[in-house]
C-alpha cells in the first residue's frame, strides 16, 4: 500500500511540476482596474435640442365601462397618453395621463 501511495504522490508531483513549466503563472500583484467613467453632464447649449418637458393630468372615473372608454378617448384626442391606472375601489378608478408641454 505504501509503495502505491508513494508512486501516486510522485506522479502527482511530476504532473504539477510539468504543468508549471508548460503553463507558467505570474504571481505579481496587478494594479486595480479603473472603472469606466460615465460621460460628463453638459449644461444645455444652444444648437442642441432642449430636454423634453411633460405635463400631467389626473382623471378620476366611476367604474362604468362605457363612460370610462368615452372619457379615455376624449382625453386621448386632446393629445394625452395614459401612463397609469390606480383602482381606488370597486367603483372608482383614477387615470394618470401625460403629454409633452407645448413650447
Amino acid at each position: 500500500m505504501k509503495k502505491h501511495l508513494g508512486i501516486a504522490i510522485g506522479s502527482l508531483i511530476l504532473m504539477i511540476a510539468t504543468a508549471c513549466l508548460l503553463f507558467p503563472v505570474s504571481v505579481v500583484a496587478q494594479p486595480p482596474r479603473k472603472m469606466a467613467q460615465p460621460p460628463p453632464i453638459m449644461p444645455h447649449q444652444s444648437g442642441t435640442p432642449a430636454p423634453l418637458a411633460w405635463e400631467y393630468r389626473i382623471v378620476p372615473v366611476i367604474a362604468d365601462v362605457a363612460r370610462q372608454q368615452e372619457r379615455i378617448n376624449s382625453v386621448g384626442n386632446e393629445g394625452w397618453e395614459l401612463v397609469a391606472v390606480y383602482v381606488e375601489s370597486e367603483t372608482v378608478a383614477v387615470y394618470y395621463f401625460k403629454r409633452q408641454k407645448a413650447r
